[in-house]
């Protein structure tokens, strides 16, 4: 079975020959200051801040417009792992907007709704 990671860039790869533009969108939260390297390799960070990265809680693992500039939202995953009430509601928002927004469980499925 192929991992996540493994789909998403199938899906980017065979997409891309057929003209539409998809991106990998990594969303989740880490920390900026003034970092300090230790000698043990740990990294202290002083004066810290998150960073937020993505676009919001629960937006897609692939992001995008076809070649004719529709939007895409496609939520990727293996067999047997659900979204998230995130994920899903992401899903349902650009879904309501006329955009392609679907969960997808292979790169068959996800080329199939690409027109």
């Amino acid at each position: 079975m192929k991992q996540e990671k493994d789909l998403i860039n199938e899906i980017l790869l065979r997409a891309s020959e057929r003209g539409h533009r998809l991106f990998r969108q990594n969303s989740g939260k880490g920390w900026v200051g003034r970092s300090k390297m230790m000698r043990t390799g740990d990294v202290v960070i002083s004066e810290p801040r998150p960073l937020i990265a993505g676009l919001c809680v629960g937006s897609s693992d692939i992001i995008g417009w076809t070649s004719g500039g529709r939007f895409v939202a496609l939520e990727v995953k293996t067999p047997g792992v659900r979204t998230s009430k995130e994920q899903a509601a992401f899903i349902k928002a650009a879904h309501a907007c006329g955009c392609i927004a679907e969960v997808v469980f292979s790169a068959d499925e996800a080329l199939a709704l690409l027109p």
